[in-house]
């Protein structure tokens, strides 16, 4: 997806709404990579009967400057851990982890359990190698009111746009054990090409904290 690939993001400047073409393209887009992925038909269904009601949603929504304006989420509770990381490729090699799912928690309480999507997403490339927790703050000065990515996000932002061929992915709306989780949820390529998640206290130079403006569940 050409529109991940912005060099710079900022996340203040806000930009006219989309045009339904761009939303449609963007849409059509996703609904293409997870047939492709062998994605249940029901969980692609659930997107595609309510496709005018997103792009009236993402419509109605003035983006942020080379946002991406919508991404297509499958919850965890409809695939699960595992299955969420093997929609993601690098080649022939899927997505893997050794991290225990039940020590994987969200942050909010209102992640639906059901298919939902984002609204104006931004990779914040300017923020490119910096701590996740610093990048939070810095993009919600003056009541912008941002949201990290949780795990099933992330999974599918990578999915749609194949960030980890440049860069690790951070997902702070997801924590791993509780406590203050001084480890966090990264989704990179490691040395064999392979795109896996840890969890981790280091920061890399490649490092991007993704972040959107609105969660939307679908209207069924």
């Amino acid at each position: 997806m050409s529109e991940a690939s912005a060099e710079k993001v900022n996340t203040r400047v806000v930009t006219a709404h989309p045009s339904r073409e761009r939303v449609l393209d963007n849409i059509t887009l996703q609904l293409t990579a997870l047939k492709e992925r062998d994605v249940p038909r029901r969980i692609i269904d659930c997107f595609k009967d309510v496709k005018d009601d997103i792009i009236r949603h993402v419509c109605e929504t003035r983006m942020t400057e080379n946002a991406i304006p919508c991404i297509l989420v499958i919850p965890e509770s409809y695939l699960g851990l595992d299955g969420l990381l093997n929609l993601l490729r690098h080649g022939r090699a899927k997505g893997r982890t050794h991290l225990e799912p039940r020590h994987i928690l969200n942050a909010s309480r209102n992640t639906p359990q059901n298919p939902y999507f984002l609204i104006n997403v931004t990779t914040n490339l300017n923020f490119l190698g910096t701590n996740p927790f610093t990048v939070q703050r810095a993009v919600n000065r003056d009541n912008n009111q941002r949201s990290m990515l949780t795990f099933a996000e992330t999974c599918a932002l990578e999915l749609h746009t194949s960030l980890t061929d440049t860069y690790d992915i951070s997902m702070i709306g997801s924590r791993y054990k509780e406590k203050n989780n001084t480890a966090l949820l990264q989704l990179h390529r490691d040395k064999n090409n392979q795109i896996k998640l840890t969890a981790s206290s280091t920061l890399t130079k490649d490092l991007i904290s993704p972040t959107y403006k609105k969660r939307q569940a679908l209207t069924v």
